[in-house]
This record gives structure tokens, C-alpha cells and sequence, in this order.
């Protein structure tokens, strides 16, 4: 009667991991259409660092980005590069406080 009921339990066993390498290539090729989307939000996570990393590009280039849109003539462009500058400046030190507390 074991022996019976050990055959059963290893039947049982063999199926399951039959069943498992079904899901598991099930998985991989079901996995495979998300490959292009999850790179694309790799490259996004890459520019996002580059951008953190480099605060001051960033902060030109969406100076430049306004001056375009909006058509600010030099002097005034100038005059808001200093007012960001500035707003910049407060944030750094602001963060530099909110560390040290």
C-alpha cells in the first residue's frame, strides 16, 4: 500500500514540474513584450540621472527652452536667468539647512 501511494506522490511530483516548465516558458515569452517598454524607461531613468547630476545644464536648458517658447528679448532673458539664479541659490542652501537639521 506505501509503495502504491509513493508511486501516486511521484506521479503527482512529475506532473507538477511538467506543469512548472509549461508556466515558466509561458512566463518568458509573455516576458518578451515588455522588454522593449522596460528599456525605454531604463533610457528615461539614465537622462533623469544625467540631468540630476548636472543641475546647472538643466537649469540652462530650460532657460533656453523658455527664451524660445516665449520670445524674451536678451535683456530680459538675462534679467531672469539672474532672478533663477538666485531662486537656485536659495534652494541649495535651503536643502544645505534642511540636512544639517
Amino acid at each position: 500500500m506505501a509503495s502504491e501511494q509513493e508511486r501516486l506522490l511521484q506521479l503527482r511530483q512529475m506532473a507538477l514540474r511538467l506543469r512548472s516548465a509549461e508556466l515558466r516558458i509561458q512566463l518568458s515569452q509573455e516576458a518578451q513584450a515588455l522588454r522593449a517598454p522596460l528599456a525605454l524607461a531604463d533610457q528615461g531613468r539614465q537622462w533623469l540621472q544625467w540631468l540630476r547630476a548636472r543641475p546647472a545644464w538643466t537649469l540652462g536648458g530650460a532657460a533656453g527652452l523658455l527664451a524660445l517658447v516665449t520670445g524674451l528679448r536678451p535683456r530680459r532673458l538675462l534679467r531672469w536667468t539672474g532672478r533663477g539664479l538666485k531662486v537656485w541659490r536659495w534652494v541649495v542652501r535651503l536643502r544645505g539647512f534642511m540636512r544639517a537639521g
